[in-house]
């Protein structure tokens, strides 16, 4: 058995235009099977799709892509960007 399995992973948010959206880490085998993408759209959609959940951290059944075409450019780059953070923490430390 996978003493892995079943790992709790905490819901992280973020507002944009007033709302709360929430995304829940990964696994490394969801960031390996979206990492294979080549198209960089693609790839940001899926990230978003695999992490979005509600404030429990459950999945958002029945999300699709298509719900992120009403995003101007910049809002969609910021959830991307917070969607990968959640997921794949920057391994830098800050001073």
């Amino acid at each position: 058995m996978n003493p892995f399995e079943g790992l709790t992973r905490e819901a992280k948010s973020i507002e944009l235009g007033g709302k709360f959206f929430y995304f829940k880490p990964v696994s490394m085998g969801v960031v390996r099977e979206i990492q294979k993408m080549k198209d960089h759209n693609a790839l940001a959609e899926q990230m978003i799709v695999k992490s979005i959940c509600d404030k429990d951290g459950k999945p958002l059944e029945g999300f699709k892509a298509e719900y992120l075409s009403v995003l101007s450019p910049s809002e969609l780059m910021e959830i991307v960007t917070f969607a990968q953070g959640v997921s794949m923490p920057s391994t830098e430390k800050k001073s």
